[in-house]
């Protein structure tokens, strides 16, 4: 009981302190705009809608487990024989902890695709090679936080006869529902990609999440005025063939806001019998490294994956094996996602747009 108390006040107290953090999906793949707004319209297709749900610590913290969903809508016009424009809808619903530490924040995009090398003719089972785009794109949005600090805890409420919180007992503190301001929100990002063959390609990106760096108030005063820190990303990866069949998707993800630093780095392998329906597989390892509040980096999770791809729908899941200290009472159980995908096929063969698979 007392290890499991140690380790729930541990995870209040670090929901707390995300008031002014970002929530995250292990499946950033299946995530693109929360990552880098130059991936708005950066896919096979003419429209994606995309659903994600993570559960995480639900074996500490019960029906207090963190937990996020978002859900996002893009759409590609083309604008000239080798250039694209997309735009874009994203919400995102993030719950953390006992305390109901929640936010909420919705953006609408656009991003412009730019060929800057290849082209040529393409015809209905070939294209030219070496087709190269430069993506730009941005968003804006708005957020809010809500908290309830009834269901905080202080030191003056412990029982140490008992080793248990006695509710009942008068904290001193504040209490009731803190909610913040409405705040304005800018993200901007950056991407070159390269596709090589069918199964294979290359892409570099970078986004400045929180350009605007907002403030976040609560009402009544509660606590001290947070900024919302930009959160810089780095990406890289690509897809390798083995086969026609086989080919190997690595990448590396690297976040930085504030004082704190995550970096995700692994690959799928991903098998395409080539059958009429295009059904593939997907099938990784993928490890994630961080630093909380610079206090060193270490290895907290190791991430087992699948995605399978269908004609016009892609499934995700993945399981986050939790190796950091809190294993001990976690028993190595961290996150569960996943994610559903709907991609609207283009109308037109030709002169389509040409992607990376992430």
């Amino acid at each position: 009981m007392k290890q499991k108390l140690t380790i729930y006040t541990i995870l209040m107290c670090f929901s707390m302190f995300l008031k002014a953090q970002d929530a995250h999906f292990s499946q950033f793949y299946m995530t693109p705009l929360l990552h880098n707004p130059a991936q708005i319209g950066v896919f096979k297709g003419a429209a994606r809608a995309t659903a994600n749900y993570r559960s995480q610590w639900g074996n500490i913290l019960d029906k207090n487990a963190f937990r996020t969903v978002a859900g996002s809508y893009e759409a590609k016009i083309q604008v000239s024989k080798d250039d694209y424009m997309g735009i874009s809808a994203d919400v995102l619903g993030d719950q953390a902890g006992p305390a109901n530490f929640s936010q909420f924040q919705g953006h609408i995009g656009a991003s412009y695709q730019k060929r800057v090398s290849g082209g040529g003719k393409r015809g209905r089972y070939k294209r030219s090679r070496n087709d190269q785009y430069i993506s730009a794109g941005f968003q804006f949005g708005v957020g809010q936080y809500t908290m309830d600090a009834d269901k905080f805890w202080y030191s003056s409420q412990f029982d140490d006869v008992r080793v248990d919180v006695d509710y009942n007992a008068a904290s001193g503190e504040a209490t009731g529902t803190y909610t913040s301001n409405l705040f304005a929100n800018l993200n901007a990002g950056l991407m070159w990609y390269a596709l090589f063959d069918d199964n294979k390609s290359l892409y570099i990106g970078g986004a400045l999440n929180h350009a605007n760096a907002p403030t976040l108030r609560f009402n009544n005063n509660f606590g001290s005025n947070e900024v919302l820190k930009w959160r810089f990303v780095g990406q890289i990866g690509g897809e390798l063939p083995f086969s026609d069949e086989l080919s190997i998707l690595p990448a590396f993800v690297i976040q930085n806001q504030g004082q704190n630093q995550q970096m995700m780095a692994g690959a799928h392998l991903r098998y395409n019998a080539h059958d009429w329906r295009e059904v593939a597989l997907r099938a990784g390892l993928w490890t994630r490294i961080s630093n909380f509040n610079a206090d060193g980096k270490h290895v907290d999770a190791l991430i087992v994956s699948s995605v399978l791809e269908m004609d016009k729908i892609n499934i995700g899941l993945s399981y986050d094996i939790n190796v950091s200290k809190l294993n001990a009472v976690s028993n190595y159980r961290g996150a569960f996602e996943i994610s559903v995908q709907y991609i609207q096929s283009e109308r037109q063969r030709r002169n389509k747009v040409i992607c990376p698979r992430f």
